[in-house]
């Protein structure tokens, strides 16, 4: 059975150790450019179809400028990831290998089956998710730069929860850590 067998999005999140928020900054500018490119092809005769894009894109940057809320947390249960509406929500620490700082400034959350990731995620998720396997990008991936934090200080906060979810489960006789079962 699955680690990942429940809904992740609905699991209970207990204490939280580390929270990180959204970035003003990276969204500030970002409200700020597509609002730039909103007039920019207002302008443009024939383009109110891409102006109404980037204006949507602006108005998004905006409301999560103005209700910011915990996006990245780490609890005695795993990692909750509510950064985009395709995130996987709870990682519990029993389904996580390892967490590495990536190419491109990203932060991969290693799974011990992804299959199982999959399969417990919704469809729609799924579908979001697509395009990051047709790049051959790993499912749990962080972007660190839209969250207030550096990437540094992120992942050590990530690996600091899986080694004391390690420490403990160890002390409880359980296995741990990035080992698998030897079949």
């Amino acid at each position: 059975m699955s680690d990942l067998a429940g809904n992740p999005e609905m699991a209970e999140c207990g204490h939280e150790d580390h929270v990180w928020y959204d970035s003003v900054l990276f969204f500030g500018g970002y409200a700020a450019g597509m609002g730039l490119l909103t007039a920019g092809f207002l302008a443009v005769p024939g383009a109110a179809l891409v102006a109404v894009v980037t204006g949507m894109h602006m108005v998004w940057a905006v409301l999560r400028l103005l209700w910011r809320r915990p996006r990245l947390r780490v609890t005695g249960e795993g990692v909750v990831d509510e950064h985009f509406w395709y995130s996987s929500g709870l990682l519990p620490w029993s389904a996580i290998r390892d967490i590495r700082p990536t190419k491109w400034g990203l932060i991969q959350i290693e799974l011990r089956d992804e299959d199982a990731y999959y399969g417990a995620l919704h469809p729609l998720k799924t579908l979001g998710l697509l395009k990051m396997r047709i790049f051959g990008f790993p499912p749990a991936l962080l972007t660190p730069w839209a969250l207030r934090g550096s990437r540094g200080e992120i992942v050590s906060g990530l690996k600091e929860g899986l080694d004391r979810w390690a420490g403990q489960a160890a002390a409880r006789g359980e296995r741990a850590g990035p080992t698998d079962e030897v079949d």
